[in-house]
C-alpha cells in the first residue's frame, strides 16, 4: 500500500511516519432505507397515474422515475456519510469515526477490549465482536470495523503487548497479582469463579467464536470440559491473558 501524506490533525507530529490506512466498512443501511423509501413513493405516484389514466406509458415512466430517484438518493446518502477510517503511524494511531478524530500514541494505551488475534479452524483471524482502546486519560476509543480487521488487530495488539507484557510478567514474578475482569493471575496460577487453577494444571486458554458471542475458555489438563468459560467482552486485555498463560504454564517435555 502506498504511503500517504500526514493528515492535518493536531497531534500527528508526535506519531512519527505514516504507515497504513484502514478504511472502515460503510454502513449501507441508511442508504438502502432512503433508496427504498424514494422508490416506493415514486412507485405509488406511478400507480396513481395508472388508476387515473389507465395508460401503460404513464406506468413505465413512473417506474423509471422511481428507479432513478431511488438510485440518486442512495448515492447521495453514501456520499454524505462521515469518513470512518484508522490511520496507523510509527508511534501511534488516529481513529476517525465521523466525530472529532482521536489521535494517541501507543504508550497512551492502557488496555484493549474486544477482538483478539487467534487461531480458528486452521487460520489466524480477529476473533470477537469489535475492538476498543482504553487510554491512560480514562477515555475509550472505539475502532471501526474494516475489511482488513485481522491485520489491524495484529498491529495494534503487537504494539500493546510490547509495552505491557514485560511489565505484567515482572509484576507476577515479584509476587503481585493482575486482575483482568473476572480472572486474576499471580505467580502460582489463576483465580476465577470456578476456583483456583495452578499453572501446572493449565492446558491452554482458547478464544472461541460462538453464535451467542465469542467466549474465552480456560482448559484444565486432562479435563473433558473447560475449567472456566466467560464472555470475551467481559475480559479486558484478553490478549495479555492469553500470552501470559502461554508463558507461565509448564512446557511439556518430550520423554
Amino acid at each position: 500500500m502506498a504511503l500517504q501524506s500526514t493528515p492535518k490533525i493536531v497531534g500527528t507530529e508526535v506519531l512519527g511516519g505514516f504507515c497504513r490506512e484502514f478504511s472502515a466498512v460503510g454502513d449501507v443501511r441508511p442508504a438502502m432505507l432512503m433508496s427504498l423509501l424514494g422508490t416506493l413513493c415514486c412507485a405509488l405516484m406511478a400507480l396513481d397515474q395508472f388508476l387515473k389514466h389507465s395508460s401503460g406509458a404513464h406506468v413505465v415512466g413512473g417506474l423509471l422515475v422511481a428507479v432513478a430517484t431511488g438510485l440518486g438518493i442512495s448515492m447521495w446518502v453514501r456520499a454524505n456519510q462521515p469518513n470512518r477510517r484508522v490511520l496507523l503511524y510509527e508511534h501511534g494511531m488516529i481513529v476517525e469515526d465521523g466525530r472529532a478524530p482521536a489521535a494517541f500514541q501507543w504508550s497512551d494505551m492502557q488496555a484493549l477490549h474486544g477482538m483478539v488475534l487467534g487461531e480458528w479452524r486452521g487460520a489466524y483471524a480477529a476473533l470477537g465482536e469489535g475492538l476498543s482502546v482504553a487510554l491512560n486519560n480514562g477515555r475509550t476509543v472505539g475502532v471501526p470495523l474494516t475489511p482488513d480487521m485481522r491485520d489491524l488487530v495484529l498491529i495494534v495488539q503487537e504494539k500493546h503487548l510490547a509495552l505491557h507484557l514485560p511489565a505484567a510478567e515482572a509484576t507476577l514474578a515479584n509476587g503481585g497479582s493482575l486482575a483482568l475482569g473476572p480472572i486474576t493471575l499471580d505467580k502460582d496460577g489463576l483465580q476465577a469463579a470456578s476456583g483456583r487453577l495452578p499453572w501446572a494444571d493449565l492446558e491452554r486458554v482458547d478464544v472461541v467464536p460462538e453464535v451467542s458471542g465469542t467466549s474465552l475458555s480456560i482448559l484444565r489438563r486432562g479435563a473433558a470440559v473447560p475449567w472456566f468459560t466467560v464472555s470475551l467482552a467481559s475480559v479486558p486485555d484478553a490478549a495479555l491473558l492469553v500470552q501470559l498463560a502461554a508463558r507461565l504454564r509448564p512446557v511439556d517435555k518430550d520423554p
